[in-house]
């Protein structure tokens, strides 16, 4: 069975999901394979200078490859991170990190696509990897930049797949729900209490699109203590900063949407560029969506959007769980709950192996 395709994704679905839990006691991987190559790379692409961290299987041969990305102030010196790219490079998948210097600034804009389009490119082109079998894996707000550079004109026909695990499926609904605290699904309004995390990473990347770099202490001031803000003719704030605060004044979606309507227009069209809802139809890619239903960094409920929005024909598998926080493992449990979505991990994980092996 081993010596065939879905024999050989077996096995490496079975030996990586040790790797995937936190606080497994037995890691079978480490002893049945070799410890990957990594090593620090700079590449030129569109007279962009990139950098990253590569790991491959070490062994000859061509190999599927990945793209990870992070989302916004990611640690690539987390041992969960460590633990986990090691164990897909030790399973004979090539992976590039692209160090992002916007991510780790808390600012998002469209030149993360192109980000990860030069890694896209840069990775297909190395003898080591299957130009054929490259695709993304994106993490948190890193999953809809992923999203976004498989539907990009440039890759839209050479990505083979695409992993997008706790992302946004509309920048305004996630904005609106770390503001209001409140979920609005097709006919209920819930409350939602974000992490104070997710505010502040999400509060910051609107600071970060700023356009005049003095509206910035001003609104940081009210975010600090908005209690005690008074606005005083304007307090020197730009027509944008002063829609913006509206936006971060609202307390409810009808608020948030008049305060969204007074946005300039060409803020709005750049976040409209960071949404996965204003681009989905162009994925030409097989699709997984990931989604932990407790998240109180993104709400499951966009990847439910997602999952809706999505053509039947590119969607490959859309998996919701309760054993992550976020998109970091909660640990070994035992329970039935934690039984079940081993299950259905290791179902989505073997598809998504399928593609890469």
């Amino acid at each position: 069975m081993s010596g065939t395709h879905s024999g050989r994704v077996f096995w490496k679905t079975t030996l990586m999901l040790p790797e995937i839990i936190q606080e497994v006691p037995i890691r079978p991987l480490l002893s049945l394979s070799d410890t990957p190559l990594v090593e620090s790379v700079t590449y030129l692409e569109e007279s962009q200078v990139r950098s990253a961290t590569l790991l491959r299987p070490n062994r000859t041969g061509e190999f599927g490859a990945m793209i990870f990305t992070l989302g916004v102030d990611a640690n690539f010196q987390d041992p969960d991170v460590i633990r986990v790219t090691e164990a897909i490079a030790r399973s004979g998948i090539v992976l590039l990190l692209p160090n992002s210097n916007d991510f780790a600034e808390v600012r998002v804009g469209p030149e993360e696509v192109d980000l990860l389009v030069d890694a896209f490119n840069y990775l297909s082109e190395q003898p080591f990897v299957d130009p054929n079998r490259v695709g993304f894996v994106g993490f948190s707000v890193g999953g809809s930049m992923a999203l976004l550079a498989a539907a990009d004109s440039r890759l839209r026909d050479k990505v083979a797949f695409v992993n997008a695990f706790g992302a946004y499926h509309d920048i305004f609904d996630v904005l609106s729900a770390v503001i209001t605290n409140e979920l609005h699904g097709d006919e209920s309004i819930v409350s939602w209490w974000p992490e104070t995390r997710a505010k502040d990473i999400f509060m910051r990347g609107v600071l970060n699109v700023l356009s005049d770099p003095e509206d910035e202490p001003i609104l940081g001031s009210f975010l600090r203590n908005p209690e005690e803000f008074q606005l005083i003719d304007g307090n020197g704030l730009s027509e944008e900063g002063k829609a913006i605060l509206l936006l971060l004044q609202a307390e409810n979606l009808a608020e948030f949407d008049v305060a969204r309507s007074k946005l300039p227009n060409q803020l709005r069209k750049r976040l409209n560029a960071i949404s996965p809802s204003q681009h989905i139809n162009n994925l030409n890619t097989k699709v997984f969506l990931m989604h932990d239903t407790g998240d109180r960094m993104i709400p499951f409920i966009e990847s439910r959007r997602m999952f809706t929005a999505l053509d039947q024909n590119v969607l490959a598998q859309y998996s919701e769980f309760t054993i992550f926080e976020h998109v970091n493992s909660s640990g070994f449990q035992m329970s039935f709950d934690f039984v079940r979505d081993i299950m259905k991990l290791f179902v989505h994980v073997q598809r998504l192996m399928s593609e890469v092996t």
